[in-house]
């Protein structure tokens, strides 16, 4: 029993911590550090009794939602070397991890400085005595360098000194709550104004007391060095925050009954002047001073360490030594930045950094865990439960108050947590782990999908859902590209690699054709699924994926294949598309010029019929053509035939009137019919040959009639550039997606035959 006390509570043999030496300690000697001792008689003087214990609630409360948060993270998963930053990283994915932990370490560094300038404040007067004239900055330097000193030696040695100095600070408090001081003024509840001179702003003095509740950092980031940090963390962190948080609780009333507002505001030892004996007061300074600038100095080398195992910073900046693997090189660089924090100001001007630093690590740890517990992903089981809303509440005031506090300084610091994000975005880093990112998504597509089947349907809400059908991708790119044109940005869009064949022979084949051709496209076509998909018969496996691909309310309304030019299986290729017209399919069947390609993208031809809701399909496609750059500047035609010339002014004026209503940029174009013994193929051949993109309707075949529905519309097409032949479905309603309700022009119906491939 005694070994397992040992190793629950202190250090053990294997160089590794327990709750009460590698949580508990760190964290509760930061929380009751500088911050208690040298400003918070100056918090309770500017805010008033009322306003101290409001903003210790308040902190607290965020650090409490935080720390449930923390101990959720933590009984889920094992939190290796990095404390916040492993939490984050391994729940949000690197990138948001890095972006957060970047700033987290400069943070940490910086409150080493912090700490060891408090030190100062209150150890110069003595110093003077000593070396009278040196500047306090110097004393900080010297202190600084030694604790870097000992942190690099070992953390043990460093973390066994806190013992000491929990019993000095245990000491100090009952010095100072033993004290002999009154104020005979009265107590202030609120800010007062004393000499003409208003007390400093709620926001300002929250801003200077926040870091003192950030001490729960520091047991965290000890996480690589604690010998079962699942019920470490949780226990030690959560005892330090109730802890901190009663002290807090105590201190104002007892600074409010011992000394009035002006003294609080002006005497920073103000805990040493009415202690019942002082010296116990400058020991607890000291104590608490140099412990937390130790906590510091151990976490924030781990937090870099654990940046550069990642790659999110230098890979260098990792490197360990010894068998504990101490971060060295880390330490090195921690303590160039927490130099340059005590040469750069005061506590009052470090303070408030540090503030926007640690309160988007709370906040983002808040909703890494409350995102988790919301999508309740299987992996997500931690012993610890936290409920959803609180995380979010503590993940919401953490943001609120950043700009609540300094709005300009919340602004640059979201900057550049984002600006971080995006660089590493662009590094595209691969990780050896699994983060929530995917249960999350996965999550809002449920619900999504599960509120999209209570909202009633209307054909305006129509979007592209499209799959694409062909072989291997880079046989056929043409159709990814009208895939994409028409649902790439407004809808979905996957791309269907069949292959013909027995499961149990091409199984092999298809897992390594999955992986790879997903891969590719997700390189190339970042808007694009794709699915490999074994089946007996291509035609068979079209029709299988046409009705069965996608999700009850959300499936695949269009599908987008090549035309079949071939007359081999032209009675099976008419079934096909008879088939796919009865599963109420939009059809965009795409006849390849392979040798002209889509031209220049720069002229498109539309050969209005008047077909069904053809025309408002094809007036949407050519919109969505419009809106991608390489068409966005082409010159679109409708066009139409009419029988004689007396039918054209009527019939351009219709057009046009079409046009305007669906809001695209066409012209009307309409071709006189010279009655001169010319098909009607002829005359679109004649007036389409130069064109880089012609778009038609499509009446689909009878049952077993494909050869005579491929011939004819093989005679129609042939002399053509790109044709898209198009086919829409009974509930794509062309008149409500492209025409306001009260405006749907009835199409034009020329006596002559339109340009129809059927007839």
């Amino acid at each position: 029993m005694a070994g397992s006390t040992h190793s629950e509570t202190g250090g053990g043999s294997d160089g590794k911590f327990g709750t009460f030496a590698g949580v508990f300690t760190p964290s509760i000697l930061t929380v009751l550090g500088v911050i208690m001792y040298l400003r918070f008689g100056w918090v309770v003087g500017h805010a008033g009794l009322g306003g101290a214990i409001l903003i210790v609630l308040i902190a607290h409360t965020i650090t409490v939602a935080t720390g449930l948060s923390i101990s959720a993270i933590a009984t889920n998963q094992t939190i290796k070397t990095g404390g916040a930053y492993f939490m984050i990283s391994r729940s949000l994915g690197l990138e948001l991890g890095g972006a957060i932990g970047i700033p987290l370490f400069f943070g940490q560094a910086l409150s080493v400085s912090l700490y060891i300038m408090g030190f100062t404040e209150s150890f110069q007067p003595f110093m003077q005595n000593i070396l009278p004239g040196i500047p306090p900055q110097v004393t900080s330097t010297v202190i600084c360098i030694a604790l870097a000193v000992l942190g690099m030696i070992s953390a043990q040695v460093a973390i066994k000194t806190q013992y000491f100095v929990m019993i000095a600070i245990v000491l100090s408090l009952v010095s100072f709550l033993g004290g002999t001081g009154s104020n005979t003024s009265g107590i202030d509840l609120w800010p007062k104004t004393l000499d003409g001179q208003a007390a400093v702003g709620f926001a300002a003095v929250f801003a200077v007391f926040f870091p003192a509740v950030t001490g729960i950092t520091a047991g965290i980031s000890m996480s690589g060095d604690l010998r079962e940090p699942r019920k470490a963390i949780p226990r030690g962190t959560l005892a330090a925050v109730f802890v901190g948080l009663t002290v807090y609780l105590s201190l104002p009333v007892f600074l409010a009954f011992k000394a009035d507002t002006a003294t609080l505001r002006s005497d920073m030892l103000i805990m040493q002047h009415v202690a019942w004996v002082p010296t116990l007061i400058l020991a607890g300074i000291w104590g608490a001073t140099l412990s937390s600038a130790i906590g510091s100095i151990l976490g924030a080398p781990r937090t870099l360490q654990a940046l550069g195992f990642d790659g999110v910073v230098p890979r260098f900046m990792s490197k360990g030594s010894g068998k504990n693997n101490e971060p060295r090189m880390a330490t090195l660089i921690t303590l160039v930045i927490a130099l340059g924090g005590i040469w750069l100001g005061d506590l009052n001007m470090i303070a408030p950094i540090l503030t926007m630093f640690f309160l988007v690590t709370y906040g983002t740890i808040n909703l890494a865990c409350g995102l988790q517990t919301w999508a309740d992903s299987p992996s997500f089981r931690p012993e610890f439960k936290a409920p959803a809303w609180v995380s979010f509440f503590g993940a919401a005031a953490s943001f609120y108050m950043m700009s609540f506090i300094n709005l300009p300084a919340a602004a640059i610091s979201s900057l550049v947590v984002v600006g971080i994000y995006a660089l590493l975005q662009r590094k595209s880093m691969e990780t050896t782990w699994g983060d929530a990112r995917h249960g999350l998504w996965a999550a809002l597509v449920r619900m999504g999908l599960l509120r999209l089947r209570q909202v009633a349907w209307h054909p305006r809400n129509w979007r592209p859902n499209v799959v694409v059908l062909g072989g291997s991708p880079s046989s056929r790119p043409h159709l990814i590209d009208v895939g994409l044109w028409l649902g790439g940005e407004k809808g979905l869009v996957t791309y269907f690699y069949l292959i013909a064949g027995r499961v149990r022979d091409l199984q092999e084949r298809r897992s390594v054709l999955q992986k790879t051709t997903a891969q590719r496209l997700a390189r190339t076509r970042p808007n694009l699924l794709a699915r490999v998909e074994v089946c007996g018969d291509i035609y068979d496996g079209v029709r299988n994926v046409a009705q069965s691909y996608g999700l009850a309310g959300f499936e695949s309304n269009t599908v987008v294949m090549g035309w079949g030019h071939q007359a081999d299986r032209a009675h099976d290729y008419g079934n096909l598309i008879y088939d796919l017209t009865l599963l109420d399919k939009c059809l965009v069947l795409v006849a390849y010029d392979e040798v002209r390609e889509f031209g220049r993208h720069s002229k498109v031809d539309i050969w209005w019929g008047g077909l069904d809701n053809n025309g408002g399909l094809m007036l949407l496609l050519t919109h969505l053509l419009m809106t991608q750059t390489e068409w966005a500047s082409a010159d679109v035609k409708v066009k139409m035939i009419v029988p004689s010339e007396d039918r054209a002014p009527k019939t351009t004026a219709m057009i046009q009137e079409i046009i305007d209503d669906s809001r695209i940029k066409a012209q009307p174009e309409v071709i006189v019919n010279p009655h001169d013994g010319r098909s009607i193929a002829d005359i679109i051949a004649q007036n389409s040959v130069r064109s880089d993109l012609v778009i038609m309707g499509l009446r689909p075949p009878e049952p077993d009639q494909g050869e005579l529905f491929v011939e004819r519309v093989n005679s129609l097409i042939e002399r053509l550039p790109t044709v898209l032949l198009v086919r829409a479905s009974a509930q794509f309603a062309g008149a409500h997606m492209m025409f306001e309700d009260d405006k749907n022009p009835a199409l034009p119906s020329p006596d002559s035959k339109p340009p129809d491939p059927e007839k």
